[in-house]
Parts: structure tokens; sequence; C-alpha cells
């Protein structure tokens, strides 16, 4: 099997549950999560954003949540107000523990902190009021940071830290919105708001000089929306805060504007809206390499702007969305892009479009199953040589497969099942796929035999679910010698 491109790259496309019994994890190859996982139809989780989106759309859910929450927000407020740290009674939000230094130190560091904190925000360019609302998560978090027997031990950047870790945990726990009014705490809290080093509380990543460079943690039962404070790690580089409660709207997407250093971000099955396809705010991720986003709430069609100033992009992931129109040609043409899983969204577009010579010089894999990808297989593919899995189910292709195809030596995993393609497949294609694992070509119009080449690839496979499917009424094709299953 051919190696991922760069062997510390970890590709990996949303596994659905179901899925996980055909999973063959391999950190270097590529493995059936991994740049060709087989694609499947819609799932529990795909079921889960529709009802999302119903709410999303009802204009009764949005007044009425939103009545809701006012309520349990200052019910949540008093109570988390009145607890004095001692524990939890509230169904919103989370308390801090008390301080431990006297009165008169605490003044006397909150009074030094907030002339370095004021200096941090303004380098940033953030509104520096909510830190001076009493009872607010900058507010509260100011104070747990000055009153530790911490503080004078730590340098601004670690206090700063901190802070805006506390910030995080405070925004982000026990916060119900439009669409989640009824949220818990965190699934696991080891090490947070205590006087452990930040980079051993629960899901914080840190370089060799004890600064922040991650958040990881997935399936936490996180809630409320991200803060701007997450801008005040100089060094962060990665989220992964997948499959929680996170509500993103236009009026938090403020953050991606102020972290040019971000790498990786992934946030799949959250409440993450945009109606621009992705939002616009994200040009401001200039290092970007990473962005899975599936089962979300991104709708429209993508801005082409914001893909010329993701330069860095490597993998794109935003599966199971209601992503509209065709792909922007500032997409198309980025260098580096290497992985591309879009099934399940709304998109339009000829694949001749997308297949155009010198677009996508690095792709790997490319997923568009679902979509209105629509018109014959051009015999420019045969200039993508790079590609290893390619899957294009249930959409519109039509016409016979190029012999040009066969130039793709590379090629591993074939989804083109649901289609109208038609013709027979071709020898001069077949023969050039010796390293072919997965071919699976059902419900079009193919005729005559399936060639030898590719009964012989996938038989002789090492993997451990090759796989070879067609309609054998139509196509000759054994099951006991070529077709693994016939339809």
């Amino acid at each position: 099997m051919s190696n991922f491109p760069g062997n510390s790259y970890r590709d990996q496309p949303t596994v659905q549950p179901e899925d996980l019994h055909d999973v063959a994890m391999n950190e270097d190859v590529l493995g059936q999560d991994g740049g060709g996982g087989v694609p499947v139809g819609r799932s529990a989780y795909d079921e889960k954003t529709a009802t999302r989106k119903i709410w999303y759309r009802s204009p009764i859910v949005w007044l009425s949540s939103a009545l809701c929450l006012v309520v349990l927000g200052i019910v949540g407020t008093v109570v988390v107000l009145t607890s004095g740290g001692s524990g939890e009674s509230s169904s919103v939000g989370v308390s801090l523990p008390g301080p431990d230094l006297d009165s008169e130190t605490t003044t006397t560091n909150r009074n030094e902190f907030g002339q370095v904190l004021a200096s941090r925000y303004n380098d940033k360019g953030m509104d520096f009021a909510p830190v001076t609302i009493p009872g607010s998560f900058q507010a509260r978090a100011v104070e747990y940071v000055v009153g530790s027997e911490l503080y004078a031990q730590l340098s601004d950047d670690q206090n700063v830290e901190r802070y805006a870790a506390t910030v995080f945990y405070l925004a982000a726990n026990r916060q119900p919105h439009l669409l989640a009014d009824t949220v818990t705490s965190w699934t696991r809290t080891n090490g947070w708001v205590t006087n452990e080093n930040l980079c051993i509380w629960e899901g914080i990543e840190c370089n060799a000089e004890d600064r922040v460079v991650g958040i990881i943690l997935p399936e936490n039962e996180l809630s409320g929306s991200l803060p701007l404070e997450l801008a005040l790690f100089d060094q962060f580089v990665k989220f992964d805060l997948s499959s929680n409660l996170i509500y993103m709207d236009e009026d938090n997407h403020e953050l991606w504007t102020l972290l040019p250093n971000l790498r990786e971000l992934v946030m799949d099955d959250n409440y993450f809206i945009s109606e621009t396809g992705i939002p616009q705010e994200f040009s401001g991720l200039e290092s970007i390499e990473k962005i899975s986003l599936s089962f979300n709430l991104l709708q429209g069609s993508f801005d082409s702007d914001v893909f010329a100033s993701m330069s860095t992009l490597v993998h794109f992931e935003a599966e199971s969305n209601y992503i509209q129109g065709p792909l922007p040609d500032s997409m198309l043409t980025l260098q580096d892009l290497t992985y591309i899983y879009l099934r399940r969204n709304s998109l339009s577009m000829p694949l001749s479009d997308i297949l155009l010579p010198g677009n996508l010089p690095a792709l790997f894999a490319i997923w568009l199953d679902g979509n209105d990808i629509t018109g014959a297989i051009p015999a420019t593919i045969g200039g993508f040589t790079s590609i290893a899995s390619f899957s294009i189910t249930d959409a519109g292709l039509t016409g016979p497969i190029p012999t040009e195809m066969g130039l793709l030596t590379d090629l591993q995993r074939l989804w083109m099942y649901n289609n109208n393609l038609n013709g027979e497949i071709p020898e001069e294609a077949a023969s050039g796929w010796t390293k072919l694992e997965v071919f699976e070509v059902y419900g079009n119009d193919f005729i005559g035999d399936m060639p030898p080449a590719i009964c012989s690839a996938v038989q002789n496979a090492d993997y451990a679910f090759a796989t070879l499917t067609a309609d054998c009424d139509e196509i000759t094709c054994d099951p006991e010698t070529c077709c693994t299953e016939c339809y």
C-alpha cells in the first residue's frame, strides 16, 4: 500500500458508529477510515443533523428557546454567583474555587494583572470591557487567577493562559443555547481550575516551554460558545472539540480572525452555523492545515475569497451539511490540498470543472458522494496521478470510464456506484490499477466482462475489506473468482 503524504499526518474523515466494524486503523497507510473509508448512507448522525436543521429554521423554537434561556440565565447567574464556590446547585454555569490568598494580596495581584491583561487585549484588538463587568466570565476568571497561591510563582504569559483557560471553562460548561436548552457538566474535568500545572488539565496540550498549543476535548459535553479569550494563547495551533454541543454563529466567528497560527480545527458534530459554506472569518486562519466540520449547520455557497486566504490547507472535511453550489476555483487551485471530504451536501457542478489541468496537484482522496456531481468523467483525470481514493456515488456521472483513468497507478479505492455510467470497463484502464483494493460500480449501466486485472488486484489485495461489486446480470463478474458481491 502507498503511504499517506507525510507519515506524521493522520488523515481520518469522520467515522460513524455503524462503520466501526469496518475500520482498519493504521497510522501510516491508507486505512479503511483514512483517505478512503467506505462511504455509507446517512447515519444516526445525519438524522441528528436533520433535526437540528429543522429546529434552527423554526421561528417558534427561536422565540421559545430565547425566553427559556433568559429565565435560566437569570436564575443560573444568581445561584452561581451566590454559591461561593461551594458547588453547582444550578442547571446553568459552574462555580470556581475561592481565593487562596488574603484580600490585600489579592487586590495587589488584581491591579498588576489588570495592566498585563489590558495590554494583551489591546495587542489582539479585543474589547476589554467584559473584564470590568462584575460576574462576567472574564471578571470571574480574573478573580480566580489573582487569588491563587500560584500567581506569584508564574510568569505573565502563564497567568494569562490560566486566565484564558478559565474563561473557556466558564463559557463552554453548562451553558444552554437556542439549540440545546438542557446541558450538563463536562464529562472529564481532571485538573481544571485547580492549582495543578495548566499543562496537566484534561485536554490541554503544551509545548516544551509549558505554553498551551492545543485543546483536545472531544465528546465532553461542552456547550455554550467559544470565547475570544482563546486568542490569548499565543502559541495555539490545534482544536479538537468534536461531538459536543458548542454553538457558533455569526456573532461568535470573530474568534477565527484572531488565530493566525491555528493549524487544526476539528469541530465535527456541534452546532457550527454559517450561511456562506464556511465563515468568511476563516480568512484569518492563515496557517490552517486541517478543517473538519462534518455534521454541523453549514449552509449556502462557499465564499471564494476565504479559500484564497488559506494557502496552507491540506485537509478539508465538511460532510453531512447543507452546502450548495460549486467548489470555488480558489479551493480547486490550492497547491497542498490533499484530502477533500464533502459527502452528503447539496453541491452541484460538472466533474470536469473539478478535474481541470493544474487543479489540486496534491490530491490524494476526494469524496463527493450524494451531491449533484454531473457529466462524464473527463480524460483530464489521467493527470491526477496522486489520487489513491476516489468516491463519487449517488450522483449524476454519465458516460464511460475513460482509458486515461488507468494512469492513476496509485489508485487503491474507487467507489462510483449508483450513477449513470455505461459502456465496457476498459482493459487499458484496469491494467494500471495494480494496487486496487476496492472497486464498487453497481447501479450503473456497464456491460461486457469485468477486466481480469481488476479481479486479480482485488483478490490479491492485502486488505481485510477488499471489495469488488457490480451488477452481475449486466456485466460478467464471477462471484467465486472475481466479484465479492453481485447486485
